[in-house]
């Protein structure tokens, strides 16, 4: 009984250490209740989130509650009730947050807690604002292509001129011709 305790002690400080390192390692993680969801369910959240750069883990509310306190996060504490589990992510938060919103709109039981992004904490309503934000890479393009867009104008002024100096030009050869 006594070496059963001792592996069960052992077991939870590496699943500590685990939930640690993916902390650590990763800019972005959403807190998400996971209550009665299909194992088939949750296998296609994982697939969808692999393709994000994210990773989806189910974790023990006692080890992820000691984990907040570590990390000084303690607002974070009152989101981990339930079956929880955490979706770990490196990549963009939007590509991410889209993902989770739109399988909590197909799954009812799946419920979006909060999050902590770039150091900061959020809540459901704002992932959910922040799903319905276009991706970085969407906004990149469209700044880029407003940068250009002056840049643009302003070379077909410029050869708009010298069309317009070349026919008086023209013009002007024409005449004394």
């Amino acid at each position: 009984m006594e070496q059963t305790k001792k592996y069960g002690r052992l077991a939870k400080e590496l699943m500590f250490q685990e939930l640690k390192k993916r902390f650590d390692t990763n800019e972005h993680f959403f807190v998400v209740g996971a209550e009665k969801l299909a194992t088939h369910d949750i296998e296609s959240l994982r697939r969808l989130l692999r393709q994000e750069a994210a990773r989806y883990v189910v974790v023990k509310n006692a080890l992820c509650h000691r984990l907040l306190k570590e990390k000084s996060l303690d607002g974070m504490i009152g989101y981990v009730q339930g079956q929880t589990a955490i979706v770990f992510g490196k990549g963009d938060p939007t590509v991410i947050a889209k993902s989770i919103v739109q399988f909590a709109k197909d799954h009812e039981t799946f419920k979006i807690a909060g999050a902590i992004l770039a150091g900061q904490q959020i809540n459901a309503t704002h992932i959910k604002t922040l799903a319905s934000l276009p991706s970085r890479q969407v906004l990149i393009a469209k700044a880029v292509g407003r940068m250009k867009a002056p840049i643009v104008g302003l070379v077909l002024s410029l050869s708009g001129l010298l069309r317009q100096l070349v026919i008086v030009l023209d013009g002007v050869k024409n005449k004394k011709s």
